[in-house]
């Protein structure tokens, strides 16, 4: 909104009404009409009068609106850093989202996904009636509602049979969103805070040992007053500002591939040399080689960041919860316009399955207000250092040849430095001596550059430093996804920050992949709830009889948020 824009805008209006007036007074031969001249200023008085009072309202009114939303909006969100450069529809966030939670490696997310929306509502409602304090929030329990779910899927199994979901046979590995629509009336006093049900990390553990006396004693109690399916870009923008309020965000998954050429640079590779691994490049590739190894990434990177490299190639599909929206988000890989997804996966080097179905996958996130274009990177590593992503590791020794010159910046009180401030790890090891490097006692990596070579595959050389006998090497492998590399090499321990769970598990997800997805896949969607509390819900409500509240205060915390700041880098000192 541009107030002075509006008033010019009147303005122009008035002297366009003026002229017409005027044009009225004269007589065919471009002379004014007997007695016109008095009419005239007249008129023109009056007309000045009310132009300029009329143009004095209207901008004192759009400054105030603008001033309130812009008040509301640093006020009233997570980060309390939202400027006015995000008053406009381009992008948005909703505010006090809680913080992210983990459902480590079982089929979950529909449950965290659903449970996200009620706790998002009842934090807004909370502070909206001012029962809780802005930086409060309450946590729930999944363990307790897949529970609930699961005996409900059993008693009214026609409305839990979804193709590809395991609820109808009483397994919490995949469910939807929208079963809380099906069974509100059944979930109107069946939500229970998280100290009554701790989640289980176990692998299809639905167990509640409490949840029977929990749920004769729980004082929440809610009504689903509203329920929407949406399923274009546009209208879910508009459902997710109209209503101030997270949303479901449902979505296929996918791995996509890249392919490595086996040239005679390459032809000692063990991927080129697997039996029946090299097959026919495809024709987009141009390589002029004999034949291609197909090399798989998931459907993320380390960013926090959806994206695809040639075609999506079905996984499966997943569950999060949709906070906020930037039309201006520019991905790693050059798309614009992003959703924002709170995600509940883990952040870092993540390793599944057994000894025999061995799975690492590595993963980063970030801040709502990072992909709000709101802070820098410098800033948003404080609180999301990412540090097993190597694009965040620090290099040294940068377009140096003489490797005792590498040694020694690496090894220097600068590089040092500068690294505790960018927080990023200078000091590396191996963690996987099966790709190459050696994983000993003593022996250090230190990165120093990385290439693309092709088709979005790098490699990566890093200086290896055995302390032992104080020598060092310069080492180079891949090329591999830039993220395939913390596969095997890692901070050392104390170089690795934690992402922060208050602000950090945020990820991004391109609008034209979600196009391709839904037209690929279907099983796009975004489901949109509208619930309201009873007074009885909250601590500082109306306490209902026989209820037991202590619950809900062992259940509530204080949630950490990023502070305003105007500089790109972190703890500005302004001098005297």
């Amino acid at each position: 909104i541009n107030a002075e824009y509006m008033g010019l805008t009147i303005l122009s209006s008035c002297h366009s009404s003026f002229m017409d007036r005027h044009t009225l007074l004269e007589s065919p031969n471009g002379r004014p009409k007997r007695g016109g001249s008095r009419l005239i200023g007249l008129i023109l008085l009056l007309t000045v009068i009310g132009c300029i009072l009329g143009t004095l309202i209207v901008v004192v009114q759009t400054r105030n609106d603008v001033n309130d939303l812009s008040q509301h909006l640093r006020t009233s969100g997570k980060d309390s850093i939202i400027s006015g450069h995000h008053l406009a529809a381009s992008a948005y966030a909703t505010p006090y989202v809680p913080p992210r939670k983990y459902q480590y490696t079982r089929g979950t997310c529909w449950d965290f996904a659903t449970v996200a929306l009620i706790e998002h509502q009842y934090r807004l409602q909370g502070i909206e009636k001012k029962y809780l304090n802005p930086e409060e929030y309450l946590q729930l329990s999944e363990q307790a509602y897949g529970n609930v779910i699961l005996k409900l899927c059993q008693q009214y199994n026609d409305v839990c049979l979804t193709p590809g979901d395991k609820v109808a046979l009483n397994s919490t590995s995949g469910g939807e969103v929208h079963l809380l629509y099906e069974f509100a009336k059944q979930f109107e006093n069946a939500v229970l805070p998280v100290s009554v049900c701790p989640y289980i990390k176990q692998k299809d553990d639905s167990s509640c040992p409490n949840i029977d006396n929990a749920l004769q004693n729980n004082p929440l109690s809610f009504t689903v007053d509203a329920f929407s399916s949406i399923y274009d870009i546009e209208h879910i923008k508009a459902a997710l500002r109209q209503s101030g309020h997270a949303l479901g965000f449902s979505t296929p998954v996918w791995s996509t591939d890249h392919y490595m050429p086996c040239t005679d640079e390459n032809k000692d590779d063990p991927r080129c040399k697997a039996p029946g691994a090299c097959k026919m490049c495809p024709s987009h590739t141009n390589y002029n080689a004999k034949c291609c190894v197909t090399i798989s990434s998931p459907c993320y990177n380390m960013e926090g960041e959806f994206w695809k490299n040639h075609e999506l190639l079905a996984e499966g599909g997943h569950a999060m919860t949709l906070v906020g929206y930037n039309d201006q988000w520019v991905h790693k890989d050059g798309r614009i316009g992003t959703f924002i997804i709170r995600n509940t996966w883990e952040d870092g080097v993540i390793n599944f399955g057994d000894e025999f179905t061995k799975e690492t996958r590595a993963r980063g996130s970030h801040s709502i207000a990072y992909f709000m274009n709101e802070i820098s990177e410098a800033v948003e590593r404080i609180y999301c250092p990412n540090s097993h992503n190597p694009r965040n590791w620090f290099q040294c020794g940068v377009e140096m040849k003489d490797l005792n010159k590498i040694i020694e910046d690496c090894h220097s009180t600068v590089a040092i430095h500068s690294a505790e401030i960018a927080v990023q790890p200078l000091q590396l090891q191996c963690s996987d001596a099966s790709y190459g490097c050696k994983k000993q006692s003593g022996v250090y990596y230190y990165a120093i550059n990385n290439t693309h070579i092709y088709d979005q595959l790098y490699k990566m050389c890093f200086l290896e430093y055995d302390e032992n006998t104080a020598v060092g090497k310069t080492v180079c492998y891949g090329p591999y996804p830039l993220d395939f590399f913390s596969i095997f090499i890692e901070p050392i321990p104390s170089q690795v920050k934690k992402n922060s769970d208050d602000i950090c598990g945020y990820y991004a997800f391109p609008y034209d992949i979600a196009r391709e997805a839904r037209a690929k896949f279907g099983g796009f969607w975004v489901n949109d709830y509208h619930f309201t509390f009873s007074d009885e819900s909250y601590i500082r409500g109306k306490k209902a009889d026989n209820k037991d509240y202590s619950l809900i205060g062992s259940s509530t915390g204080k949630q950490e948020t990023i502070p305003k700041t105007v500089s790109p880098f972190p703890n500005p000192h302004v001098t005297d």
